[in-house]
């Protein structure tokens, strides 16, 4: 297995990326992690808008763990991860337009679609 280099956060990804790397990219108020495999080439965790940060909403069901975050472009998701069995699934605006914002989704959480 080849060491994996961590490249410190930056403004924008250079030229040309290092092979077995990792790149933090600063995003508005958070960062993207760029992962590169042996010959260069890029895959993108899209951290800034819905992983690794604290979620706005937070809750313990008996079945369920409820999460939801508010996107920078004002879109909502809510994760409802089986306590049991730790499946997670996702609710969007997408998949549930009657809610328009978090708040009015998060009193729903429980007869949302999941998908």
């Amino acid at each position: 297995m080849s060491a994996v280099r961590h490249i410190k956060s930056v403004s924008q990804l250079p030229a040309n990326l290092l092979s077995s790397a990792l790149y933090y990219v600063r995003v508005g108020s958070g960062f993207d992690i760029v992962l590169t495999n042996s010959s260069g080439a890029a895959v993108t965790l899209n951290t800034s808008e819905e992983f690794l940060h604290t979620p706005d909403e937070f809750t313990a069901h008996d079945v369920f763990f409820y999460a939801g975050w508010i996107d920078v472009g004002g879109s909502w998701l809510i994760y409802r991860t089986d306590r049991l069995t730790s499946v997670r699934q996702v609710a969007t605006i997408d998949s549930n337009a009657a809610h328009a914002d978090l708040a009015a989704a998060w009193e729903s959480r429980l007869t949302l679609v999941y998908v």
